[in-house]
Formats: C-alpha cells, structure tokens, sequence
C-alpha cells in the first residue's frame, strides 16, 4: 500500500511541476526578451523588468527544491549516476559563488587540489547541493568577513568542507543543520538554511554524508560523496 501511496505521489509532483514550471519559464523567457539591448525601455521599465526576472527565478529555484524535498519525501527521487570528475563542477560553483561574494563584499577562500577522485553522482543533483552549500555560507558572512571552500581525497571519496566566519551555531541549530523541515519551518520560508539542509539530503541521497562542526572560529559543512564504482 504504501509503494502505491509513493507511486501516485510521485506522479502528482510530476503533474504539478510541469503545470507550474512551464508558466514561470515562460515569464522568465519574455522577461528576459525585453530586458535585452533589442528594446529601448525607460529606466523604471527596465528596472521593473529586472525585477520580475530576480523574482521569477527566485520562484523558479525555490519550486526546484521544493519538488526534489518531495521526491526525498516519498522515495521518489531517481538518480542519474555517472563517474564525474568532481573539479570542473566545484570550479563552476566557485565562479557563480565569486558574483554573489562580490556583491555581498564577502572574501573568498578556495583551495582545490589539482587531482580528485572521481565521484559516483547526478550531475543535476549535485549542481543543486554545490549552490545550496554556497547560499548558506555566503547568507551567513558579514560584509568584509570570509568564507570558502576546501576539497580533498578520501580514501573512499571527497569530502567537501564550505566554511564561513559568521556566528556559532547554537546547539539546537548544530543538531538540526540538515533537516529540512525543521530549518523550513524555523525561518518561515525556503531559505539558504534550508537549502543547505537540501545539500545534505542530496549527498546522503547518493550514499554520501553530510556533517557539521567548528574550527578556529570558523563553522564547518562538510560534504562527503562516495568514490566512483
């Protein structure tokens, strides 16, 4: 019965992501048009425009790990496994991590090895963890401050440690990092601690773990991925 039960979930989130999804993505396209150097807006129009699209895929990322939650929710969640050479990917994070920090004045500090291991994972999934682990450490970080990176081999993987000089975790918090539904339910909304709740569940997801500490003054999130096969 309850396999039935997961079925039929699964193929309602199915339905409901493609009602909603494609709306969105079809704002977003049209949004983004008219935001294009093809069209001479007024200023507020132009910024009105901009808006919309920070909005929209505030909306359209926000229903992208709500929909995988679910999926983890009903053991719904179907993984594309390949062997991937993890360091393109984090160098790709870091690029994207570089805009936000920047934005935000925050440092940072990335030390990758030149070799890893290669991984046994989803692509697409891991992509998500990589952002929801940087959104985390760069909402934690005070202007001025820094926060990072470091990646190393294991001997049955990489672990991934994303640090930050923010505030300690208070003990409640530490011991409620990677749950979701508490960290949803805590700050009221899809926040970065929620998605790096979602980092972690995605990394276990893949056989993987996903822990939490504190080092001369920095807090650690730490992300192991399994060795490929």
């Amino acid at each position: 019965m309850d396999r039935i039960l997961d079925d039929s979930a699964v193929r309602f989130l199915s339905l409901a992501s493609h009602e909603l999804r494609g709306p969105l993505a079809t704002v977003r396209t049209y949004a983004a048009l008219l935001a294009s150097p093809r069209f001479a807006l007024e200023e507020r129009v132009r910024a009105a425009v901009e808006v919309m699209l920070r909005n929209v895929d505030r909306a359209l990322g926000s229903w992208e790990l709500l929909v995988e939650a679910w999926r983890l929710d009903v053991e719904g969640l179907q993984l594309d496994l390949r062997d991937e050479n993890l360091l393109p990917a984090l160098r790709g994070s870091v690029e994207s991590a570089l805009t936000a920090a920047r934005a935000q004045s925050v440092r940072l500090e990335v030390s990758l090895p030149e070799i890893l291991p290669s991984v046994r994972v989803d692509p697409d999934r891991i992509h998500l963890a990589l952002s929801g682990a940087w959104s985390h450490v760069l909402a934690r970080s005070h202007p001025g401050a820094a926060a990072g990176l470091t990646a190393r081999a294991l001997p049955d993987g990489c672990e991934l440690t994303f640090w930050d000089s923010g505030p300690p975790l208070t003990p409640d918090v530490e011991a409620h990092v990677f749950d979701r539904r508490w960290q949803a339910l805590r700050g009221h909304e899809l926040g970065s601690a929620f998605r790096m709740a979602m980092a972690g569940a995605l990394v276990q997801a893949h056989g993987g773990r996903a822990r939490v500490g504190s080092n001369n003054g920095r807090t650690l999130f730490q992300l192991i991925l399994p060795a490929a096969s």
